[in-house]
């Protein structure tokens, strides 16, 4: 099918949703500058601590979704723009059992280590008034059924819905927060009712997004009873590329501080967590501003509309320039807002808050292509990146790092070295992937 899309509705959903999406952005860091104190105030510090790897291992379940979340996405999308609302639903029912069934098998797993593991002693947490077992399992039972409802926001991804979706995120946790400080006035200490009412609160959200959907398109609520598993292919395919692309950045994101505290120490990770911390809040409004690219990128590729994919390539490449200047008066500022921040002075080796910032600019700008390949479900070649990327990451930091003798300097030269090689099979993909629509 060859078609054009229409660029002006397009254009206005975008920035709608871009605006949105920022708007939104704010108030997430503004609320978390607050939540963080709370948590405090009602947990206190040592449970604080707990709380914190407790969640931590919760979230690996939405790491193994095998990526059925974003592969839905994009089908979805594809479907909708071809009218095929018929291909969307058995894609939806699917989706939706596939998930169901990964979250069973993870819940049952769980529970079968509690039976034999103390994760008390495990993680030497030593609560005396409190169960971690019985925390975790509650936490991951609701994280389950979070797991499955999740894929409404998918849905609402491919119905261009994107502010949407970061509205209802930051609607809740603002109610997670008001519900938090009457903990703490009310002098609820207990870790099960903050697990409990995190998870609830996710849920409530993810139930109204499963609302919206019906109202949106009853077409695209699932149907249990009607499930054809030969549509999970479509799914699958481009989905279990997605999930070792994100094992491989987990991966990546990880290893670093790892590097840093066992050949320099751990005094050393908090300045270099620091740097992370400061550029990586540009890089967070950067994709709130261009996340809705994604789903107009899958509609535009579906219909083979190339010349509204080049200008919007364009206008995102111009709108990367700008950020890149906002980026070089923040490398100045670093230093006074961090004193700011922080109430003291960290000390930084030479060049790291300049190499942390590269690493940033790299990444940012890969984000206009990933948007494109992610977007179109071409992403073989970029997996196989992803992964070379991870695998040479720690061997390429810890020769820069310690045999070269740059430090701190070597472990991010080390990631900046993996990211050029993600990003440069993410702009071959779209280069190759642009010239044979132009054909």
């Amino acid at each position: 099918m060859s078609s054009s899309i229409d660029c002006k509705e397009q254009n206005s959903i975008i920035k709608k949703n871009a605006i949105a999406s920022i708007i939104f952005k704010v108030m997430e860091y503004l609320l978390a500058f607050f939540t963080t104190p709370i948590l405090l105030s009602c947990l206190g510090d040592y449970k604080f601590g707990v709380y914190t790897t407790a969640l931590s291992f919760v979230s690996w379940i939405y790491y193994f979704d095998f990526g059925i979340g974003s592969g839905l996405r994009n089908k979805v999308s594809e479907s909708i723009v071809m009218g095929d609302f018929g291909t969307a639903h058995k894609s939806i029912n699917v989706a939706y059992v596939l998930v169901s069934l990964i979250s069973i098998a993870a819940f049952l797993l769980v529970v079968v280590l509690s039976i034999f593991l103390d994760f008390d002693s495990l993680l030497n947490a030593r609560l005396t008034d409190e169960n971690l077992n019985f925390i975790l399992v509650i936490a991951i039972f609701i994280a389950c059924l979070n797991f499955v409802l999740t894929l409404s926001t998918n849905i609402l991804y491919s119905l261009q819905k994107t502010g949407l979706v970061s509205g209802l995120g930051i609607f809740f946790k603002v109610l997670m927060v008001a519900a938090l400080i009457s903990f703490v006035f009310l002098d609820i200490k207990a870790m099960i009712f903050v697990v409990i009412l995190e998870g609830m609160v996710q849920l409530i959200k993810n139930i109204v997004a499963f609302i919206l959907v019906k109202r949106f398109d009853n077409r695209l609520s699932p149907n249990l009873t009607n499930v054809d598993f030969s549509y999970s292919k479509g799914i699958l395919g481009f989905g279990i590329q997605i999930f070792f692309m994100q094992i491989a950045a987990l991966v990546l994101n990880s290893t670093d501080n790892i590097i840093i505290m066992k050949f320099f120490g751990a005094a050393d990770v908090t300045p270099y967590t620091m740097c992370h911390k400061y550029f990586s809040i540009i890089n967070a409004f950067f994709v709130a501003a261009t996340g809705p690219l994604w789903t107009t990128y899958t509609n535009a590729y579906t219909l083979k509309d190339v010349k509204y994919i080049k200008t919007t390539l364009k206008k995102a490449l111009m709108f990367y320039g700008l950020t890149l200047a906002g980026m070089g008066v923040s490398f100045f500022i670093f230093k006074p807002f961090m004193r700011i921040y922080l109430g003291k002075e960290l000390v930084y080796q030479d060049g790291i808050i300049f190499f942390v910032g590269l690493y940033y600019a790299l990444l940012i700008f890969s984000h206009n292509f990933s948007a494109f390949v992610h977007g179109i479900s071409k992403v073989k070649l970029t997996t196989i990146a992803c992964a070379v990327g991870a695998i040479v990451n720690i061997p390429a930091s810890i020769f820069m790092a310690v045999n070269l003798g740059w430090g701190l300097n070597g472990v991010i030269l080390g990631s900046v070295l993996s990211l050029i090689i993600t990003t440069s099979a993410y702009i071959y993909t779209t280069i190759v992937e642009i010239r044979k629509l132009e054909k």
